[in-house]
């Protein structure tokens, strides 16, 4: 796993705490039965937020992996079929890292 995905997994998580915590305050005050306190604005204030993250951060990361978003290939790029070295701006067609040997068709098609 690369350093992106840890970070946007690290980050997916700390908003599902803070979501969690929001959702979690909002029901107390909404459900706190006490006359005379605005309780139950500021639960929904806590509530909703909460809840919308909760539900749109795993959707987001999860589109983010699905996608593969961090998959970064430069245009040009001759890589390696079997292992991904990249070959662009070698002589030869064989891959110096795992031995094997391609056509330039196999290279620009990987």
């Amino acid at each position: 796993m690369n350093w992106k995905k840890s970070i946007l997994l690290v980050l997916a998580g700390l908003v599902i705490l803070v979501s969690v915590i929001f959702v979690v305050n909002g029901i107390k005050m909404v459900t706190a039965n006490q006359p005379g306190h605005t309780d139950f604005t500021e639960g929904l204030m806590l509530l909703i937020p909460g809840a919308l993250m909760l539900v749109a951060a795993p959707l987001i990361t999860w589109r983010m992996f699905s996608l593969d978003w961090f998959q970064i290939k430069i245009d040009g790029d001759l890589c390696c079929p079997e292992c991904g070295y990249n070959m662009a701006g070698l002589s030869a067609t064989k891959c110096p890292e795992c031995g094997n040997e391609f056509t330039i068709d196999q290279l620009k098609h990987s």
